[in-house]
């Protein structure tokens, strides 16, 4: 009898061990996620101060200069002034014969300074929906101005796309001011909270469900193959790691840094397999 106590209580004694040692286990992974996400969090905030910094590296490089380096342009906010360069810079440029090429001889100088000016404005765009240029300090800096030049020299950015057949000739301009036209008035939050300047494919804005096929089984998804997972609100590209039943290990970005990058198991549910087959 005393012999099965000893046991029974040695039994006892490892098994407490064991919780003990499990608990331990458990506040170190605790801990350590809690370190990645306050690691996490600081290489945010220096992200987006670089961001900032860059954005306004590029405003005293460039658009500071506007009525030095582009002084033969109109006032930007005046749309008839515009409207008159615009008219008297063909009316006065513009001939019959044609230059090598095939192109028309309408570059007065003038014209050649309203499209270098437009085309740093489209670049500047571009550069905020690419996540380069940080959008609110852009709008505290430009954002009345970008608007004031997709509206008013609206008739040579269609002329230019009638004349070199280009139909997407300074749209990232437009967009960017749409967007601070539009959603800066409405917003209580920022830029960034409507999913405005997500440049990526609609179906992975905004947690929008994408085109796909619906997994039944596990079997359909080879590991390497592409696919879509629903994670952290949203339908994000992956990779197919591994699977096993009822579940799919994939490895997805939450963003463009190394610390984003997610290896995770996600239910059937939440994975769509890409129109095209994920090749």
């Amino acid at each position: 009898m005393t012999a099965d106590w000893v046991q029974a209580a040695a039994g006892i004694g490892s098994l407490v061990v064991g919780v003990i040692g499990l608990a331990a286990v458990y506040v170190q992974l605790v801990r350590a996620r809690r370190e990645a996400q306050i690691a996490h969090d600081r290489q945010n905030v220096e992200r987006l101060r670089v961001k900032k910094q860059e954005t306004l590296n590029f405003a005293r490089s460039t658009l500071d200069f506007r009525y030095t380096a582009w002084s033969e342009l109109a006032d930007d906010f005046s749309s008839r002034a515009v409207a008159l360069m615009i008219d008297h810079a063909y009316s006065k440029d513009l001939h019959d014969s044609e230059e090598e090429g095939g192109e028309p001889q309408d570059r007065s100088q003038t014209l050649k300074k309203a499209l270098e000016y437009l085309g740093l404005l489209e670049t500047f765009a571009i550069g905020i929906f690419q996540d380069v240029y940080d959008a609110e300090t852009a709008y505290e800096l430009y954002g009345s101005r970008l608007i004031a030049v997709a509206e008013n020299y609206k008739p040579l950015i269609l002329r230019r796309r009638a004349d070199t057949g280009r139909g997407s000739l300074y749209e990232w301009l437009e967009k960017l001011a749409h967007i601070f036209l539009t959603h800066k008035s409405a917003r209580h939050h920022s830029f960034y909270d409507c999913g405005c300047l997500d440049a990526r494919p609609p179906e992975l804005q905004r947690g929008i469900k994408p085109d796909g096929e619906i997994v039944h089984s596990e079997d359909k998804l080879k590991p390497g193959s592409g696919v879509y997972v629903r994670a952290r609100g949203k339908w994000r590209p992956a990779v197919v790691v591994s699977n096993a039943p009822g579940a799919v290990m994939v490895e997805f970005a939450l963003g463009s840094w190394p610390i984003d990058q997610r290896r995770q198991r996600v239910v059937l549910k939440r994975i769509r397999i890409p129109s095209d087959g994920g090749e």
